[in-house]
């Protein structure tokens, strides 16, 4: 949590009245004061996601548009960039502002935001280097959109793929040098 940066839209007094009535409520000061403040890299954040909402919006269409909106309010939540909460409501509001079927874009954002849910989870539970948790991210959230958008053929890989690890541990308890016990002489 950083909480230096530039307060562009709040007086310190109006500040102040919001600290303490957050205060009140729990939340602490460095808290309030990094949600009101805007670093460099939540500026760069939110610039990207606006060039690419903008992008997708005028390119591929509003139900698209709906879904890397549902994945950016996952995305602002867990960083708390004040920034990228904004462009992810008005992708949203576009997209259910343009198409008519409201329902799949609201399915459209909820796939989105299982998404990058479960890109940031996979990240946040690898330990390593950095470029680990990124690719290990990456390959989560390619696997929960394919895991989204054919169920039936992600259960079916699912399930040969465990077959295969069960054959695998199977072979290797009865080989007949360790006889399912390790041998760590």
């Amino acid at each position: 949590m950083s909480v230096s940066g530039v307060n562009p839209c709040v007086s310190p007094e109006l500040f102040e009245s919001i600290v303490d009535a957050c205060q009140g409520l729990g939340i602490a000061r460095a808290h309030v004061a990094d949600a009101l403040a805007v670093n460099g890299p939540e500026l760069l954040g939110g610039s990207l996601a606006l060039a690419g909402s903008l992008l997708i919006g005028k390119r591929v269409g509003p139900v698209q548009l709906s879904f890397l909106s549902g994945a950016y309010v996952i995305t602002a939540l867990a960083s708390g960039n004040p920034l990228l909460m904004p462009v992810a409501a008005g992708g949203l509001a576009y997209s259910l502002v343009e198409v008519e079927d409201k329902r799949e874009v609201l399915v459209q954002a909820g796939k989105g935001a299982l998404t990058s849910g479960g890109a940031l989870l996979a990240a946040s539970l690898v330990g390593g280097p950095m470029w680990v948790g990124c690719l290990t991210a990456v390959m989560a959230g390619v696997a929960v959109k394919y895991a989204l958008d054919r169920p039936e053929q992600a259960r079916k890989r699912v399930k040969e793929t465990a077959e295969a690890a069960t054959a695998m541990m199977r072979r290797g308890a009865r080989h007949p040098r360790t006889n399912g016990i390790p041998d760590f002489s």
